[in-house]
C-alpha cells in the first residue's frame, strides 16, 4: 500500500519555537459523492454567502477571494488544556501532524512528548483550506493529532433537542 500525501505543509509554532509540518487526513473520502450547486443557465457555480436563514449575499469571484484570510501555513498555539475539558461534540475532523524533515522532529517531539507526559492538548489557529480554524493538538503514537474544531454556532445544545411527542414507551419487564 503506498503513503498517503500530505494534504497541507506548513509550521508549527509555539513562541519562539518554530518546525516544519505536514497534514494528513485521518479519514478518506474515497466513496464520497460531491455535489455543487450550477446555475441552469451558464453552468457555473453559485456562489453565495448565507447572512442568515432566509438571506444570503451573491458575490462575484473576486470578491470571493478578497473575503479570503491569507494562507499562512503557520499552526499558532495559543494555549493548553486539559483534554479532559474538549467537549467531543466540538469535534469536526482529524488529521495526522507530523514532522516534514528531519531538523523539525527533535521540536516536535519535544512538543508532543510533554503533551503526552502531562495529559494536556493544545488549542491553536491555522488557516486550512482558505479558512481560519480552531484546532485541537493532542499526542498520538509518534505524531500528534490536529482536529478542527466547531465553533459555538455550529453546536445545537442538547437543550434545545425536543424531546418526542405522544405517549411514554411502556417499560419492559423480564421474567
Amino acid at each position: 500500500m503506498s503513503t498517503v500525501r500530505a494534504l497541507w505543509k506548513g509550521f508549527l509554532r509555539l513562541g519562539n519555537v518554530t518546525c516544519g509540518v505536514r497534514l494528513t487526513g485521518a479519514w478518506t473520502a474515497a466513496e464520497a459523492t460531491h455535489f455543487k450547486t450550477l446555475n441552469r443557465q451558464t453552468r457555473e457555480p453559485v456562489k453565495a454567502a448565507y447572512v442568515d436563514e432566509q438571506d444570503f449575499l451573491l458575490l462575484e469571484a473576486d470578491e470571493m477571494v478578497a473575503l479570503k484570510p491569507l494562507p499562512e501555513h503557520v499552526i499558532i498555539l495559543e494555549g493548553f488544556v486539559f483534554r479532559a475539558e474538549v467537549d467531543p461534540i466540538d469535534f469536526e475532523k482529524p488529521y495526522y501532524l507530523s514532522p516534514v524533515d528531519n531538523p523539525s522532529t527533535e521540536p516536535f517531539s519535544l512538543l508532543r512528548d510533554a503533551m503526552r507526559k502531562s495529559d494536556m492538548a493544545a488549542l491553536a489557529t491555522v488557516v486550512l483550506f482558505q479558512h481560519e480554524r480552531h484546532v485541537l493538538l493532542e499526542p498520538l503514537d509518534k505524531g500528534i493529532l490536529l482536529t478542527i474544531l466547531r465553533s459555538a454556532k455550529e453546536v445545537v445544545p442538547a437543550s434545545k433537542v425536543a424531546p418526542p411527542k405522544g405517549k411514554k414507551p411502556k417499560a419492559k419487564t423480564t421474567h
